[in-house]
C-alpha cells in the first residue's frame, strides 16, 4: 500500500502556490532542457513528484530572479530540495547557493 508523503509545511505551502513562471525562469528551464520540461510537468515513473519555485514562492521569496527551487517528493513521502541558477548549475542545499553567492561578492542579509 502506498503511502501519503508526509505533510509539512513546504509540501503545504507548495500545494497552495501556483506556480506561474517568469520569463527568465522558463530561460532557466531551458538550459535544463530535458530535465527541465520533466520537472515542470512533474513526470516521473517511479512515482515521484516535482514541484518547481521560482522567488514568487511564499517560501523561495529569498531566491534571485533567474534562479529555481526544485522540490522532489518520493513515493515514500521523502522530500528532496535543489536550486539552480540561471545557467542551469544544480546546487544540493540552500548553504551552497547561499555560498556560491557570497563568492560572487553578494552580501545576504536575510533569509
Amino acid at each position: 500500500m502506498a503511502r501519503k508523503p508526509a505533510s509539512s509545511s513546504s509540501s503545504a505551502t507548495m500545494r497552495e502556490h501556483r506556480f506561474r513562471p517568469t520569463t527568465m525562469t522558463m530561460s532557466t528551464l531551458s538550459r535544463l532542457g530535458a530535465r527541465g520540461h520533466e520537472r515542470i510537468t512533474g513526470t516521473d515513473p517511479n512515482g515521484t513528484v516535482s514541484f518547481i519555485h521560482d522567488m514568487s514562492s511564499p517560501s523561495y521569496r529569498w531566491l534571485l530572479p533567474g534562479w529555481l527551487a526544485e522540490e522532489r517528493i518520493l513515493a515514500n513521502g521523502r522530500v528532496y530540495k535543489y536550486y539552480y541558477d540561471p545557467k542551469g548549475n544544480q546546487y544540493n542545499t540552500k548553504y551552497e547557493v547561499l555560498y556560491h553567492w557570497s563568492k560572487q561578492g553578494m552580501v545576504v542579509l536575510d533569509v
